[in-house]
């Protein structure tokens, strides 16, 4: 599809569109369409991919057609957007021991040379100024003309709630329903949050690990060890020859410091399957055990987070930067202090928290987004949320939160689940098609009603279960 044309601005972009057809004689009239997170995250509708779709899509039966497609800048959409010499310059920074601030300032001076060689290239200040929420809401329209469907079935997974629920605003009439898995709603500033959530999802973790007798006894007050493997790494960081998820990569050097300990065990968050190996990672960074397999998979996981390939930075940072950072520093910093408090050798400096220089370039001549984006959603359509317990990035309370404001909601929320939880649970995705046909008698593809039962219900991490 060939996105239009804004009124003083001749370019555009060409998105790819995949439809995965439920039925061989019929069309949905109210088919899903998957909208990726981010922003800046593809679809993954490439060659290699596809496969785990088709899959997934065969397994799930969730009985309605499947659209995926990339939004603008990202995947395989033309042009996509992308920082020359990005992961370069991140790998060599990686190996670089730097706080917090400094580590900041590295990123910020990286954006900025992106932006700077980005805007020798032809035509992208005129491709940046048709990123946004905004124009993707309207892609979403017109992608609904050009299939000719009646109405939507939205599926949105973490910034791609965010857009959903800015298309429901506008178009109500185009939805017939939506599925929103990690909830990022418009009320919360991504910039603001980002610490924070960090921080609280990580002391979840630990005072899970705690609680729990068989935990506890292998890895005894965890809370303490994580504060001395911190003291520890800041007087002499570890470093980590870290193994690539591509094989054919070679592996790659880190100096974890202390700020980067805490971003590991935060994007841990990004595969449940991983928190699992956070206790024995803490236990190895205290004991400078670099070799530690649980370590080096959160080391890796950090680094392909950091690296995604099909990731765009620039639409990343022109939407965020135009949608967020605009907020009361000094009040995050009292909300913070209780971390502060926990962890005094980290550094807390203003610019460790959020450097609002990183902004700067991608704000050029762009315009702000309309105040109506910044309030609440309220919408009757019936709505499936589903949030992730040990959700360091969209936590459970934004899930509930927007919950009690959608009247025609049900939340779902799945303990030891982090972010993403269609793609942890296998569970979750019944309750997905038990929500599609709610009148039709339930045929579950993974999980039978126990099952189903048992994951909602609110049972803390079983850390036996899960080493097991």
């Amino acid at each position: 599809m060939t996105t239009r044309n804004g009124s003083a601005n001749s370019k555009s972009f060409k998105l790819p569109i995949v439809v995965l057809r439920h039925s061989y004689w019929k069309n949905s009239d109210a088919p899903m369409l998957h909208i990726s997170g981010g922003p800046g995250g593809a679809a993954y509708i490439d060659a290699a991919t596809m496969p785990y779709w088709l899959q997934n899509f065969q397994a799930q039966n969730w009985g309605i057609d499947f659209v995926l497609y990339d939004q603008r800048g990202t995947g395989l959409s033309q042009p996509f957007l992308d920082c020359p010499d990005g992961h370069e310059t991140r790998l060599e920074s990686l190996k670089m021991s730097l706080t917090g601030s400094q580590d900041s300032a590295q990123f910020t001076k990286q954006m900025h040379q992106c932006y700077q060689r980005l805007s020798h290239q032809s035509g992208f200040k005129d491709h940046l100024e048709l990123i946004s929420t905004e124009h993707s809401t309207e892609d979403i329209a017109d992608l609904h003309e050009l299939l000719r469907v009646k109405q939507w079935v939205l599926m949105g997974v973490s910034y791609g709630t965010r857009l959903a629920l800015e298309f429901v605003r506008r178009f109500p009439e185009k939805v017939q329903s939506m599925v929103l898995d990690s909830v990022y709603p418009p009320e919360f500033d991504g910039f603001e949050t980002m610490i924070e959530n960090g921080f609280k999802g990580v002391d979840k973790l630990l005072k899970s690990c705690e609680e729990d007798k068989a935990c506890d006894a292998s890895f005894p007050d965890l809370s303490e060890q994580l504060r001395q493997a911190l003291f520890q790494i800041v007087e002499s960081p570890l470093e980590l020859l870290v193994p690539r998820e591509d094989s054919k990569l070679a592996s790659q050097v880190m100096l974890l410091t202390a700020h980067r300990l805490i971003l590991l065990l935060d994007y841990a968050s990004y595969d449940s399957s991983l928190l699992k190996e956070v206790p024995a990672a803490i236990s190895a960074v205290l004991h400078r055990d670099n070799d530690d397999p649980s370590l080096l998979k959160l080391a890796s996981n950090y680094l392909e987070i950091e690296l995604f390939i099909q990731f765009s930075e620039p639409v990343f940072m022109i939407t965020e930067c135009k949608e967020n950072g605009r907020f009361n520093m000094a009040a995050l910093r009292k909300r913070l202090q209780p971390y502060r408090d926990e962890y005094p050798m980290l550094d807390w400096s203003a610019q460790a928290i959020f450097n609002t220089e990183v902004c700067k370039d991608w704000l050029e001549d762009m315009h702000k987004p309309s105040e109506p984006y910044r309030k609440a959603v309220v919408t009757d359509k019936p709505t499936l949320i589903l949030s992730g317990d040990l959700d360091s990035v969209t936590p459970s309370d934004w899930g509930w939160h927007l919950a009690t404001q959608l009247p025609n909601s049900r939340y779902l929320e799945y303990p030891n689940v982090g972010h993403s939880v269609l793609t942890s649970s296998l569970c979750s995705n019944d309750e997905v098609q038990l929500f599609l046909h709610p009148t039709i008698a339930p045929n579950p593809s993974f999980c039978n009603a126990k099952e189903r039962k048992r994951q909602l219900s609110g049972a803390k991490m079983n850390w036996s279960a899960l080493q097991n």
